[in-house]
């Protein structure tokens, strides 16, 4: 009897942070993503020397990566089931680009991510808290 107190005592402690470490695991995705569009912007604007006229859609994910199939002109495209939702456009000075992430499903459901040239990559709402 005291066995079975002390399992789910241990039980009680561990699920918890199961749960926040599979959520940051998620949140990884986001970041790893934002970071790639990135990089992505960059270098379109390395090619162009424009990133074009500000709020131009370069590509917008829903969370299957269907609504751009080919990676519009950036070229970012994600493969399979995606927990995030992604939006890249052209920004006015200073921000130059911005990619937004926002969480759909699961645990990351309504956790953002944001990123321009001006502020690099914000995490501003964190779902896993």
């Amino acid at each position: 009897m005291i066995v079975v107190a002390i399992i789910g005592v241990l039980a009680t402690m561990a699920v918890p942070a199961y749960d926040k470490f599979t959520c940051r695991a998620e949140q990884s995705e986001a970041k790893g993503h934002v970071n790639l569009a990135v990089k992505l912007a960059e270098a379109y604007f390395q090619d162009h020397s424009d990133f074009g006229e500000p709020e131009a859609n370069y590509v917008a994910l829903d969370g299957f990566g269907v609504a751009a199939p080919d990676g519009g002109p950036l070229g970012f495209r994600i493969v399979g089931r995606a927990r995030y939702a992604y939006a890249i456009q052209s920004a006015a000075e200073p921000d130059k680009y911005v990619v937004d992430a926002v969480g759909m499903t699961g645990r990351v459901e309504g956790d953002v991510w944001h990123a321009s040239a001006a502020t690099g990559i914000l995490h501003l709402t964190n779902a896993c808290e």
